[in-house]
């Protein structure tokens, strides 16, 4: 989740912030024991918890916190296996520090939702919801700047080269280094914390 860049026809229309036709499957319908979420409430109060801690571990927002958050930086980073001093704030990291927890715990499969295998689909139409296959936007010379939080939304005009696009970019409030070396990347996450820095989406790519 976070920013991405797609190679798309000049002349490309589709409205600023709306998802993309292509990405939303058709067949979806949450499964009515779960709310779609494929967890148990126990599961979903458990990784809240984990959220909070992933934040107050990587993230100190003022003197008073330094030392506390560094001590549970130390205990993340040791739990989640992540990497020291650069942390992205995202699920795929909680979500390791998770499954850590269960394994010492020795409930690999704790907090799933039996009725949908924690798949969070109905099982009545599970098996034509996985058989449909996305479509990409059409493909162009265009440069165009995605939100991949949602299922995926293109929230910028198309530009035709590399400098304008990184132009538009600083004109949002990005450092030109960002910027550049985002446009070589193609993707940035929604936020990172380097050095007890909060870095977000773009800027990540500094």
């Amino acid at each position: 989740m976070g920013r991405e860049i797609y190679r798309v026809p000049l002349d490309f229309n589709w409205p600023l912030r709306k998802v993309w036709q292509g990405f939303l499957n058709p067949y979806w319908k949450q499964c009515a024991h779960c709310g779609g979420t494929g967890a148990t409430a126990g599961d979903r109060w458990f990784n809240k918890w984990l959220e909070e801690f992933q934040i107050s571990a990587t993230n100190p927002t003022d003197a008073n916190r330094n030392a506390r958050a560094k001590e549970l930086h130390e205990l993340f980073v040791a739990l989640s296996g992540e990497p020291k001093g650069v942390v992205l704030l995202e699920w795929g990291q909680t979500f390791s520090l998770k499954q850590k927890l269960l394994e010492i715990a020795g409930l690999p499969g704790w907090g799933r939702c039996t009725a949908c295998d924690s798949t969070g689909i109905d099982a009545a139409v599970k098996a034509k919801y996985e058989a449909w296959e996305e479509e990409l936007p059409p493909e162009g010379e265009g440069y165009q700047l995605w939100e991949t939080v949602s299922e995926g939304s293109p929230i910028s005009p198309v530009f035709p080269t590399k400098e304008t696009f990184v132009d538009y970019l600083v004109t949002q409030g990005y450092s030109r280094e960002a910027a550049l070396n985002f446009v070589e990347h193609g993707w940035a996450p929604t936020m990172m914390v380097r050095d007890g820095m909060v870095l977000k989406d773009i800027e990540s790519c500094r």
